[in-house]
């Protein structure tokens, strides 16, 4: 189903959202289970944006993909095996979890996240070059707001 320009424009307020959520700071609460939880939204966050960046053989019709936008849809250059983690241990309850000990369940961000930044950082510079102009001014300036944050990712 081909989209309309406006449906287009729209959406994206959305993709801002997902990466705005991976951009935003490691918090650390008393509770294991706030803590879990801000650990499981960043993940999943990530999870969306690989998945959005990430070329598909079957996409859904009501999919927001990256070529929609004119942008490319390329590796993001995430390791296939985090990948199948954050899908497996994170998204879906599995066996796979019992292979976890203490130390293989801690998740290093500094191993993915910049590359998830990197890819985004050349999406969030190509819609403020293409797409400002259609955009309402608070929406330019929340796009234009996530350069510096993707930077230090």
């Amino acid at each position: 189903m081909k989209r309309s320009e406006q449906d287009i424009v729209n959406v994206l307020q959305h993709v801002r959202y997902e990466i705005e959520m991976l951009c935003h700071p490691q918090l650390i609460s008393d509770s294991v289970y706030i803590n879990n939880a801000l650990l499981e939204s960043r993940l999943i966050h990530a999870r969306s944006l690989i998945e959005f960046f990430s070329p598909k053989t079957h996409v859904h019709e009501t999919d927001v993909r990256p070529e929609h936008f004119g942008f490319q849809s390329s590796d993001v250059g995430v390791d296939e095996d985090t990948v199948v983690r954050i899908h497996r241990d994170i998204a879906h309850i599995s066996y796979d979890r019992l292979d976890r000990t203490p130390e293989t369940k801690k998740w290093f961000y500094g191993t993915f996240m910049p590359s998830i930044a990197k890819r985004s950082l050349g999406f969030v510079r190509h819609v403020l070059k293409t797409f400002s102009h259609q955009m309402a001014p608070g929406e330019v300036e929340g796009w234009r707001a996530l350069e510096p944050r993707l930077t230090t990712l």
